[in-house]
């Protein structure tokens, strides 16, 4: 997927679609974040592949065997970090649904052909969103908005890090003083909808 996702950031940059180039870019970062953590994990925990074994608390900690390679799943990292990439990038609800279904199809498969215990693959889900979601939620912090060229108007942000982006009712300014939604690590409208109406508004 890697090269993949290379090309396409050049194509987009070639034919001047900058947004979708600046996306991909991050989307690709976070995956090699996740990657790196997954390459990690694998020899350093040493967990024993189903395929040979119904014992699933077999580890061998540092072994360089790939049968012992059990412990995440690269293939469901990998697929959870593109979905939830693009989950990230477009906002919108039916690319989550489709990417993480797909993703969702990966893992099962992994864990089918027993090449994976379900841990392995729901672990690896769990690692391959947090790592882009964390990721591009850095990136955009650290580049946030750029001005329009000659205009003194600044371009919204590309995305927010709302791993599950669903409908929801055009935010408020700010959510209520020391409420759940002031303290949501995510764009809380996106999440959790609008915040509750205070006395003041509703009077």
């Amino acid at each position: 997927p890697t090269p993949r996702l290379e090309q396409t950031t050049v194509r987009a940059r070639i034919t001047h679609h900058r947004r979708t180039a600046n996306a991909v870019l991050r989307i690709s970062a976070g995956y090699a974040v996740s990657n790196v953590i997954v390459g990690v994990l694998k020899p350093v925990v040493g967990r024993h592949r189903p395929d040979s074994t119904n014992d699933a608390w077999r580890f061998k900690p540092f072994s360089t065997e790939g049968e012992w390679h059990s412990f995440p799943s690269s293939h469901a990292v990998h697929a959870f970090s593109i979905a939830a990439g693009a989950a990230i990038a477009t906002r919108r609800s039916w690319v989550a649904a489709l990417g993480y279904s797909a993703a969702t199809v990966v893992a099962w498969s992994r864990v089918y052909d027993d090449q994976h215990w379900t841990s392995d693959v729901t672990t690896a889900a769990v690692i391959g969103m947090s790592a882009v979601a964390t990721t591009m939620g850095w990136l955009d912090r650290r580049w946030p908005e750029k001005r329009e060229r000659g205009t003194g108007n600044r371009e919204p942000r590309f995305h927010d890090e709302s791993l599950f982006p669903v409908p929801a009712a055009a935010p408020r300014d700010a959510p209520p003083p020391g409420s759940l939604y002031s303290r949501f690590p995510i764009p809380y409208s996106r999440v959790l909808g609008p915040p509750p109406a205070t006395p003041a508004d509703s009077s």
